[in-house]
């Protein structure tokens, strides 16, 4: 039926086994934390292969950032609050920024002059409110969390590099504190950022499962993580999900290939293209041109796939 679930869907919806992704929750957190080392790619290979599924471990050189120091304080008197780079900021110049503050949110930035400011902003950090500020003409920007905890929320820009202006997060107290200097008047804040790229060797598990009726075609499936920013959650469901696939491999129209997200990227969704197995082009790069795949609790997205969409078809689904 359009719009509707095909058989193979309403199966796997209704196989997900919670205890089950449980228990890789478990597995990936202490795979994470094992002796200061991140096991979690040779977790999940393990798994794959008690199930059968043909796994393999693409490694590359990928540039990370590595966000360092962060110091908040007004101009004119050097008492600093509690502050967290977040990852993709670029460091500030040597001696920080010394700007008014100015505050804005996410909702009203785009009405809101920023030339020359550091923008306070209550909201949440995302890379297009980053982009919106720095147009904005922003020089740096501070956002404020809902609670103490400070969470290093990415704010890459569209090609996954780094933002175009430093950003930090600070706690609510302190929120409030410059929120209520701001709205008295001018309030000049000097900011230091301290932030470095590097190249480092990473570890892309890849679990291949071939499809029945054209196999030559694949879905590219991912999910952000397991790092100790995004959590392991979404990774285990993508793991529950590949086993439930491989179970039903038979039904699948075309084949899948999954993958875990690194390093603060969101992880590819979308389809590759004909007998093209593995996509190598950077996450944040191959998200934008490639159909977006996603997961949730109610439904499987179904996709086109280019070769479908060359041969015409007016679409495609994920089995039968």
């Amino acid at each position: 039926m359009p719009g509707g679930l095909t058989p193979l869907e309403e199966d796997l919806l209704a196989a997900f086994d919670p205890g089950e992704i449980a228990v890789y929750v478990a597995g990936l957190t202490a795979a994470l934390n094992d002796a200061g080392r991140d096991r979690t790619a040779a977790f999940i290979r393990a798994q794959l292969r008690t199930r059968g599924i043909t796994t393999t471990a693409e490694r590359f050189d990928a540039l990370v950032s590595l966000p360092g120091a962060a110091r908040l304080s007004l101009a004119r008197r050097d008492a600093p609050v509690a502050a967290l780079t977040l990852p993709f900021s670029p460091a500030t110049p040597a001696g920080g920024i010394v700007a008014e503050l100015r505050a804005t949110t996410p909702e009203s930035a785009a009405d809101t002059d920023l030339t020359g400011a550091v923008a306070l902003v209550d909201g949440p950090p995302t890379s297009a409110t980053a982009a919106l500020l720095a147009a904005r003409g922003a020089v740096a920007q501070v956002y404020i969390s809902p609670n103490e905890t400070l969470k290093p929320t990415a704010v890459p820009n569209i090609w996954g590099g780094p933002a175009t202006t430093p950003a930090i997060a600070i706690g609510r107290a302190a929120g409030e504190g410059f929120l209520a200097l701001c709205a008295a008047g001018a309030a000049p804040v000097r900011l230091s950022v301290a932030a470095e790229w590097t190249t480092r060797r990473l570890t892309l598990p890849v679990a291949t499962i071939g499809g029945a009726d054209e196999p030559d075609d694949y879905l590219l499936l991912g999910v952000p993580g397991p790092t100790p920013e995004d959590g392991v959650e979404a990774a285990a469901c993508l793991l529950e999900l590949c086993c439930l696939l491989a179970s039903h491999a038979g039904r699948l129209r075309r084949g899948t290939d999954s993958g875990r997200g690194l390093v603060h990227r969101t992880c590819l969704g979308g389809v590759t293209p004909p007998r093209r197995r593995v996509c190598r082009t950077p996450p944040a790069q191959a998200t934008r041109r490639q159909n977006a795949a996603r997961l949730g609790g109610t439904r499987i997205a179904r996709l086109r796939g280019d070769g479908a969409a060359r041969r015409g078809r007016a679409g495609a689904r994920l089995g039968r």
